[in-house]
């Protein structure tokens, strides 16, 4: 195609609007920021933490299991969650590295 100066381009630019997320799609934060009483399903396990991983196996935080939080101390401090009628106290860092999935 051959253009010259006297040509002139048109570019239309369209905007689309996003559809509102539904109620029911899940929204996945970590579970540091989950806020006391709420529910949420254990998405993925995040980072390259062997121990983390392994400790989290044995305590039964695993993908596609409910947890709720308790209570929290502090905004770095442990937190405490209920995870299949065991209540577990965790540190804020280390929940970090766990993603989960709320119901918005």
């Amino acid at each position: 195609m051959n253009i010259n100066n006297d040509s002139q381009i048109r570019i239309i630019i369209t905007y689309s609007q996003q559809p509102a997320l539904e109620s029911h799609q899940p929204m996945s934060i970590t579970l540091n920021e989950l806020a006391i009483g709420t529910k949420a399903t254990i998405h993925s396990l995040l980072g390259h933490n062997p121990s983390l991983h392994r400790q989290c196996g044995a305590l039964g935080l695993k993908p596609g299991v409910l947890v709720q939080v308790l209570h929290r101390h502090q905004r770095t401090g442990p937190m405490q969650i209920k995870c299949r009628g065991t209540l577990f106290s965790i540190r804020s860092d280390e929940a970090a590295f766990i993603s989960v999935s709320i119901q918005s």
